[in-house]
């Protein structure tokens, strides 16, 4: 058997009806989640890591300092 998208959505809906008894809620119908490649992912991760990083240096001199002045 071929799940067609069709066919998930109504094992879905089936499930959701299903679970209403127990107060849970089928998700968004339609969703706009959108997927990132496995590359994508690791770049975003690696702009992350770099701006920490870049964070972390500026932060260094008021912590050898003794810290902010408020």
């Amino acid at each position: 058997m071929i799940l067609t998208r069709l066919k998930l959505k109504s094992y879905q809906d089936t499930y959701a009806e299903a679970m209403a008894k127990y107060g849970l809620q089928r998700g968004i119908d339609g969703s706009k989640t959108c997927h990132k490649s496995t590359q994508q992912y690791y770049r975003d991760i690696q702009k992350l890591a770099d701006s920490l990083k870049a964070e972390v240096v500026d932060l260094q001199p008021q912590r050898k300092g003794g810290g902010m002045k408020l």
